[in-house]
């Protein structure tokens, strides 16, 4: 069931996701890789997180992207089709788990695009 909170994430994670594409828009030296990296894995924690909720079920305390993402695979398997590897940016030197270079942010926001796509197939169904 879709209540008004789920829709308010859902909405949220819209925003962020829009933020980090106008973001990624811009000429290339003008793009803040960080803040759409950033805003990406926001957008997507919350797509998941409304998934989770459409289940009447609590969220982990300070989930990451990766913990959410085993939740939704535990209520449907449909979500093993989603990789997040694209995600996990600690190896880019200087990273601090955050992408630096701008074609892996651009991997990044279709990751959160497919995320969010899988959601609202998955709660409207």
């Amino acid at each position: 069931m879709v209540d008004q909170h789920i829709q308010q994430l859902l909405a949220e994670g819209n925003d962020l996701v829009v933020f980090a594409n106008n973001e990624l828009a811009r000429s290339k030296e003008d793009v803040v890789t960080f803040l759409a990296c950033n805003n990406i894995k926001r957008g997507i924690s919350l797509y998941l997180q409304a998934f989770i909720e459409s289940y009447r079920m609590q969220i982990p305390a300070h989930p990451s992207p990766d913990d959410l993402l085993k939740v939704c695979k535990s209520l449907d398997a449909k979500f093993r089709d989603l990789n997040f590897l694209p995600l996990d940016c600690a190896k880019e030197k200087g990273g601090s788990n955050f992408c630096l270079d701008i074609g892996h942010v651009e991997e990044c926001l279709d990751v959160a695009k497919a995320t969010q796509t899988m959601v609202l197939e998955r709660i409207n169904a």
